[in-house]
């Protein structure tokens, strides 16, 4: 017979942690035999960059996965925008974080802060996070994009 504790409700609601952090294992995507739109690099360093598909794709997820850095240190992206097949930029104001594998959450930099319409802040992974890096986003309803 085993023994069970029984705690009040209270007790209970003060241990858990309140976490902002998008990494419910139940929301991570198993990417193993899914073939991806388009890979590439990136420079490191400050600045705009894009990343043309070569083709339009469709879809309500985008999933940004990155399996190293430059200079080993943690991931930092800020601002991601997709454009559509016409070249106008799809709206972000719907957009949330579905998982992050790794947020950095002393800088406040969840994976929201990719999207969120501030320069100034961004998604971070943690220091000590295991490559590879993935975040991925909802876009609330379905496009077809060709420039992320």
């Amino acid at each position: 017979m085993s023994n069970v504790g029984r705690y009040p409700c209270q007790t209970l609601d003060d241990t858990l942690v309140k976490t902002n952090k998008h990494n419910n294992i139940g929301n991570r995507p198993d990417l193993n035999s899914v073939i991806p739109v388009t890979t590439g690099a990136m420079v490191s360093g400050n600045g705009w960059q894009s990343v043309k598909f070569g083709k339009s794709a469709t879809g309500r997820y985008i999933a940004l996965q990155c399996f190293d850095t430059q200079d080993g240190t943690p991931l930092s992206v800020a601002e991601i925008y997709l454009r559509d097949v016409n070249g106008q930029r799809i709206a972000r104001d719907q957009w949330q974080v579905k998982y992050a594998n790794s947020e950095n959450e002393k800088g406040n930099h969840t994976g929201d802060k990719a999207f969120d319409l501030q320069e100034s802040t961004y998604w971070q992974t943690e220091e000590s996070a295991e490559m590879p890096h993935l975040l991925v986003i909802s876009l609330m309803f379905s496009y077809s994009e060709e420039e992320l």
